[in-house]
């Protein structure tokens, strides 16, 4: 991810949260350089392969990664838009992956596997029963930290009676006492140390809200069949049994 490095400000898991507030662009900002370098310029590729997939989530990653270069290679060999990892091309077919429909195709096919496997192992685990539709930004966050370290975030949330979602772990790090609840947990969070998972729970945050600016449809998924169905219950009652 093309963030800010963990040390930059400080170890502590609280000063890093604060840190990250401060200095990372706000929703607002990520939401106008999506719309002007991505949604702009493969707005119908992303739709193209995005399936269930809500449109602002890919387009404010993809910004966030490399705003929009499909060409971009990070310190990891990560490639293109989606940023895909040397394994996933062969695991996906990609020839190319600076080529965007591939990568694209490949990316979106990783990510909704990716919520798949997240959903499962949460009520596996956890006993908590997720709505894909309403996991993207969960699953999105998992792929920032690794599976690892986003199970223990939720766990830590279960035992604290935190709401399991984005908001809810966004709350978790910022707690006074996070650092040393987190910092407790040593060699749970993999390669990151726990400030780096707070940094990164904080930065999603802020992607999530600039993907509803971005798509206004994200998050009313639900909504939409639910009215459907209050509409043909209404005419069925007035015009068919005349109720």
């Amino acid at each position: 991810m093309d963030i800010r490095p963990c040390a930059a400000a400080a170890r502590n898991v609280v000063q890093q949260v604060a840190y990250t507030k401060a200095n990372y662009p706000s929703a607002a900002k990520l939401a106008t350089d999506t719309l002007n370098n991505v949604v702009s310029r493969w707005g119908s590729l992303i739709n193209k392969y995005r399936g269930a997939l809500p449109m602002g989530v890919v387009a404010v990653r993809i910004q966030v990664e490399n705003s929009g270069n499909p060409n971009a290679v990070s310190a990891n060999q990560e490639k293109g838009l989606l940023q895909l990892w040397p394994a996933d091309l062969s695991t996906y077919g990609v020839t190319n992956p600076f080529d965007p429909d591939q990568n694209l195709k490949a990316g979106c096919k990783k990510w909704l596997a990716a919520g798949s496997r997240f959903v499962s192992t949460v009520q596996n685990k956890h006993g908590i029963v997720m709505d894909i539709n309403n996991a993207w930004p969960m699953v999105q966050l998992d792929t920032m930290v690794g599976s690892g370290a986003m199970q223990r975030l939720v766990a830590l949330a279960v035992e604290r009676g935190l709401t399991v979602s984005l908001g809810g772990l966004v709350a978790l790090v910022s707690r006074p006492d996070a650092h040393t609840f987190m910092t407790s947990s040593k060699g749970y969070w993999g390669s990151q140390p726990p400030s780096c998972v707070a940094h990164r729970v904080v930065v999603a945050g802020i992607m999530d809200e600039a993907a509803r600016i971005v798509d206004p449809a994200y998050g009313i998924g639900g909504l939409v069949p639910m009215l459907g169905l209050v509409a043909v219950g209404w005419i069925l009652a007035k015009y068919v049994f005349l109720l």
